[in-house]
């Protein structure tokens, strides 16, 4: 419940802050965010870095594409992973990547940028259907960027521990973090940013079968960067 409140509020601000960029053509100059938006975000802990930028924490808003980013580094080069990308007070050291932002500044982005948070799994594959179902949350996929400036799905750096093959899919799912009695997001509780094995509380999960147990993921030793290399992380929502 909770959840869904919290992400019906932020739809309603979503509505303001995006509605003068939803249908602008790629080449048109983006329409100024008025007094009322930029107080409202400015609420959430926001601002305007630019007229195609809004930041919440060290995550970022592009209001043209509507692709949501943030800094990390490379945590892993080789082994087993069971957390895509956490933050420092996290599961670090089994994640392929770390971020030192708050999971909770990425779930305000995520929605801000027009993505719904949901369920893990599309209930409507499960044969066992409630009278009400609950929709999945918006599929979300996830590359990464290198200081050369090449952007590479994140899958690329991974290993399918039963094929022995990379992972081809890069679908990730907004669920959005649960939060405590005292309003405190539990995701940044907890240093999950993305899960690969679903467990805990996160901002986004591993929708496949995959994210059942904790023994599929390994890093591509081929593929991934020096430790510590700095990277953007950049989140698109699928179409």
């Amino acid at each position: 419940m909770k959840k869904i409140i919290f992400a019906v509020v932020c739809l309603v601000v979503t509505a303001l802050i995006c509605s003068s960029c939803t249908t602008i053509k790629p080449k048109k100059k983006l329409k100024p965010l008025s007094e009322k938006e930029i107080k409202l975000l400015s609420m959430m802990g926001g601002k305007v870095i630019s007229n195609e930028k809004i930041a919440l924490g060290k995550v970022l808003i592009n209001r043209r594409t509507k692709d949501v980013s943030f800094p990390g580094i490379v945590q892993m080069t080789e082994g087993a992973i069971e957390v895509l990308i956490s933050t420092p007070k996290g599961r670090a050291y089994e994640s392929l990547l770390v971020s030192d932002i708050d999971p909770y500044h990425l779930q305000l982005a995520l929605l801000l940028s027009g993505a719904e948070n949901g369920v893990r799994i599309d209930q409507k594959k499960i044969k066992k259907k409630k009278k009400e179902l609950i929709p999945q949350g918006d599929i979300i996929s996830i590359f990464v960027k290198t200081k050369n400036g090449k952007t590479v799905p994140i899958t690329k750096w991974l290993i399918n521990t039963k094929s022995s093959k990379p992972f081809k899919i890069n679908k990730w799912v907004f669920v959005g973090s649960s939060f405590n009695s005292q309003k405190k997001c539990l995701a940044t509780k907890d240093g999950n940013i993305v899960t690969t094995w679903s467990f805990g509380n996160t901002i986004l999960d591993n929708p496949s079968i995959s994210g059942d147990t904790d023994d599929y993921f390994n890093i591509n030793t081929d593929t991934i960067p020096k430790i510590k290399t700095p990277v953007t992380i950049i989140l698109r929502k699928l179409k």
